[in-house]
């Protein structure tokens, strides 16, 4: 699978998987708009929506390559922050 489009399959399943959106998108929203530094709260919500995404497609986690994780967490970090950008207007 091409290191981009498996990106963005895993960014779009976080928000169209209600369990995991409910469960960990939003805590993890709540908790940036107290502590926007704690980076390590995206990564973790990245690994977990990664694993799922994973199993749900008979994937080897092993095989997603950090750098897209990485990029991915950045990705949604950036998302966040515009997303409270925009609120805050």
């Amino acid at each position: 699978m091409h290191e981009n489009s498996l990106k963005d399959d895993i960014f779009s399943y976080i928000f169209n998987d209600e369990d995991l959106y409910r469960k960990h998108y939003l805590p993890t929203l709540k908790h940036l708009s107290k502590i926007p530094e704690d980076k390590d709260r995206i990564k973790e919500l990245v690994d977990n929506a990664t694993m799922r995404f994973c199993k749900i497609n008979n994937l080897d986690y092993r095989m997603i390559p950090t750098e897209a994780k990485n990029e991915l967490s950045i990705d949604l970090y950036n998302e966040i922050i515009e997303n409270e950008d925009n609120r805050s207007r």
